[in-house]
């Protein structure tokens, strides 16, 4: 499963996906997050994404990439 830590400093939930295929609908959801719903990591993500409050950054690591997601209200925005 995918690691979550927090960083409330910073103001950061960096999510970490760990399964190649998590990953590969990761990248399929960025156009319609419905994929998302498809394996448990990213339906974690997409929990995460739904009921974060505190955070205004959620950060997506998958080795050594890291994708900043943005303006999480707004799926149509997410470079």
């Amino acid at each position: 499963m995918a690691q979550v830590s927090r960083d409330d400093e910073k103001n950061i939930v960096t999510f970490k996906i760990e399964d190649p295929s998590g990953f590969q609908t990761f990248q399929q959801g960025l156009s319609d997050r419905r994929q998302w719903n498809r394996h448990p990591e990213t339906r974690e993500l997409q929990n995460i994404c739904t009921t974060n409050t505190k955070h205004s950054q959620v950060v997506i690591q998958y080795n050594d990439t890291y994708i900043p997601l943005r303006q999480l209200n707004n799926p149509r925005e997410e470079y």
